[in-house]
C-alpha cells in the first residue's frame, strides 16, 4: 500500500491525490505499459489511519516506483497538500482473517432512489453501475448506531477498505465509513472489533446500500449473541427499506455476496439458476420482504401483505409506519447445534421456517413476482438480462444450464 501521511483534511488529501493519479500517473502508466517499460496496478485512494490509502497490487521493475513517487509528491506539492508518501503495510487479524465462520447479523437495505438507480448508465454486465447510492445524512444515521455497537465488542478495532486493512482508532470509524462510502467504487468496506480469537463484531457494506452487522462468539450462548444483535432492529430498521436477523454461513468478507452467505437462501434466490436476480427486486422493497424472519422490522404496507398466527409472533408498533414482528420462541427458531455442529450454528429450523414463510405469504418476493413486476430498467435491458442468463417467467420451466 502507499499512504500519504499528512495532516490535512481527509477529504482534501484523498482528492488531491485521486487527481494527482487520474491526470498524471494512470496516462504515464499507460505510456510505459505500451512501452514494455513498466508494469503497475495502483488503486484509487481511499482513507487510511492518518491520510489517504492507494493499493499498489504489482509493480515491475520495482526500481521504475521510485520515478512515480517523484511524481506523485511533485503533483501533491502542486495542489497545496503536504505530507510524506510512505509504503505500509497491510495487517490482517492472525485468527480471523483466513477462517470461515458462521455468525449471527443484522441486515439493513437502505433506501435508494429506485428510478435513478436502474436508470443508471452505462451498465455493467447487465446491472446498474456500482455505487452506494445513498444520500449522505442517511448514511451516517443508519451507520452511527452500528458502529457505537460494534466498538461495544471488542478491544482491537480494524478497517478493510477494498483490499487495504490497517488498525484504527474506533473514534475515527463513523467519519472515516461516511468519507468514504459513495466515493468512486470504494463501497464494500469493514469494519471490525476483535477480543483475541474468540469474538467478533463487524460492520460489512456492500454497494446500493447494504449494511450487515455480525456478531460472533465462540463461547457466548446463542440466546446471548440473538440479544446483542436484535437489538439493533428497533434503533436502525425504521431507517431501511428492509431489516432482519438472520444466520450467515460465513462472515462476510470484503468482497463476498451476501445473498449467498445466507443459509438457507431466500425464496427468490433459493434456486441456482435464479440466484443472480438478487437485487432487481430493489424496486419490490417498498411492499414486500426477501424472506421471513426470526426478528425484523416491516412497514404497514409490507405487513399488510403476511397473514401472521398471533400465537407464532408478537408485533411492536414503532411509529411512522414501521412495525417489529418477532418470533415468539427466537431460540427454537435454530437448529439445535448438538445435532448440526459448528459449521451451521445458525441453521433455522426447518419446520418453523416453512410454517413461517406460509405466514409471510404474498410479501415474500419470488422470481415470478419480479418477472411480473420487472425493474424500471431502460427498454429492453431486463429482457436481455433473463436472456443471458436462460431465465424464463415461468420458474418451473427447465433452465438449468
Amino acid at each position: 500500500m502507499l499512504w500519504l501521511d499528512t495532516s490535512d483534511d481527509w477529504a482534501t488529501a484523498r482528492d488531491a491525490l485521486a487527481d494527482v493519479l487520474a491526470h498524471e500517473i494512470w496516462p504515464l502508466l499507460g505510456e510505459l505499459e505500451d512501452d514494455h517499460k513498466l508494469y503497475l496496478q495502483i488503486a484509487e485512494p481511499v482513507p487510511g489511519p492518518r491520510g489517504p490509502l492507494a493499493v499498489v497490487d504489482e509493480c515491475e521493475p520495482a526500481k521504475a516506483l521510485t520515478h512515480l513517487l517523484e511524481v506523485l509528491a511533485a503533483g501533491l506539492y502542486q495542489r497545496g497538500v503536504s505530507g510524506t508518501l510512505r509504503p505500509a503495510k497491510d495487517e490482517s487479524h492472525p485468527y480471523f482473517d483466513n477462517r470461515s465462520k458462521p455468525a449471527l447479523s443484522a441486515m439493513f437495505v437502505l433506501p435508494i432512489d429506485v428510478e435513478a438507480y436502474f436508470t443508471s448508465m452505462p451498465y455493467e454486465g447487465g446491472v446498474p453501475r456500482e455505487g452506494w447510492w445513498v444520500e449522505a445524512t442517511a448514511t451516517r444515521e443508519a451507520l452511527a448506531p452500528i458502529v457505537d455497537w460494534v466498538i461495544q465488542g471488542g478491544t482491537d478495532y480494524w478497517m478493510t477498505i477494498d483490499s487495504a486493512q490497517f488498525h484504527i482508532d474506533p473514534t475515527t470509524a463513523l467519519d472515516m465509513l461516511c468519507s468514504t462510502l459513495g466515493h468512486g467504487k470504494s463501497n464494500r468496506l469493514r469494519f471490525r472489533a476483535t477480543s483475541g480469537d474468540t469474538a467478533l463484531r463487524q460492520l460489512h457494506t456492500q454497494d446500493t446500500g447494504l449494511i450487515i452487522a455480525t456478531e460472533y462468539e465462540r463461547s457466548v450462548p446463542r440466546e446471548d449473541q440473538l440479544s446483542d444483535v436484535r437489538g439493533l432492529l428497533e434503533a436502525v430498521g425504521p431507517l431501511a427499506s428492509v431489516s432482519f436477523v438472520k444466520g450467515l454461513s460465513t462472515m462476510p468478507n470484503d468482497r463476498g455476496d451476501v445473498f449467498a452467505r445466507f443459509w438457507p437462501p431466500a425464496p427468490m434466490t433459493a434456486n441456482d439458476r435464479y440466484a443472480r436476480l438478487g437485487f432487481r427486486a430493489r424496486h419490490l422493497l417498498a411492499d414486500h420482504v426477501f424472506d421471513a424472519y426470526v426478528d425484523q422490522v416491516l412497514s404497514t404496507s409490507q405487513l399488510e401483505k403476511t397473514r401472521l398466527d398471533r400465537t407464532h409472533w408478537t408485533t411492536a408498533d414503532l411509529g411512522n409506519g414501521f412495525h417489529r414482528v418477532t418470533h415468539v420462541d427466537p431460540t427454537a427458531w435454530f437448529a439445535p447445534t448438538d445435532d448440526i455442529g459448528e459449521a451451521l450454528a445458525w441453521r433455522m429450523e426447518p419446520t418453523i421456517l416453512k410454517q413461517a414463510r406460509s405466514e409471510f405469504g404474498q410479501a415474500i418476493i419470488t422470481p415470478q413476482l419480479i418477472f411480473e413486476n420487472p425493474p424500471p430498467m431502460p427498454s429492453g435491458y431486463f429482457e436481455a438480462f433473463c436472456k443471458t442468463f436462460n431465465f424464463d417467467p415461468d420458474p418451473s420451466a427447465d433452465n438449468d444450464h
